[in-house]
């Protein structure tokens, strides 16, 4: 029997849902894009969030929080792939969130971890030599909060 030693359950689950391969229906993509966090486990995952900012997390805490970022990064997952299966434009904004890392380009804050859909911003750094670029944005506080400054490496 073989084993693979030393890959992450991530890397196996990315080999298993292949990502980059649109071949979703239409009707299963659609589905696996409104899939997020109850409003109790992001209200849970905030709280855990909190303590290990403060150091205060308890083993089981630590372990709970790390299957809450697991199960983010394959819902992330199963949306990169429904993007790119529904089309184009879909596919275009795939590229993005997975450079991105599904994190606000410009807080770091996973996706996963909030209710509110990012958005795609239009950032023009003529000053910085850059054309039109697409950035994912979690909006910050209505869009105020990044309003004045570039996405993470953008610079």
């Amino acid at each position: 029997m073989s084993m693979v030693i030393g890959e992450s359950l991530a890397e196996v689950w990315e080999r298993t849902v292949q990502p980059d391969q649109a071949d979703l229906p239409p009707e299963a993509a659609r589905y696996f894009l409104k899939l997020q966090f109850t409003e109790a486990d992001r209200e849970r995952m905030n709280t855990l969030a909190a303590k290990a900012r403060a150091a205060t997390l308890a083993q089981e805490e630590e372990m709970e929080l790390a299957n809450y970022m697991q199960l983010g990064w394959f819902i992330d997952l199963v949306k990169s792939k429904a993007r790119l299966s529904l089309g184009l434009a879909a596919a275009l904004e795939d590229l993005v969130c997975r450079r991105a890392r599904f994190r606000c380009e410009y807080c770091l804050l996973p996706e996963a971890l909030v209710s509110t859909p990012f958005q795609f911003d239009h950032i023009i750094a003529q000053s910085h030599g850059m054309a039109d670029k697409l950035g994912y944005s979690c909006g910050g506080s209505g869009g105020d909060l990044h309003a004045a400054a570039l996405p993470v490496g953008f610079v």
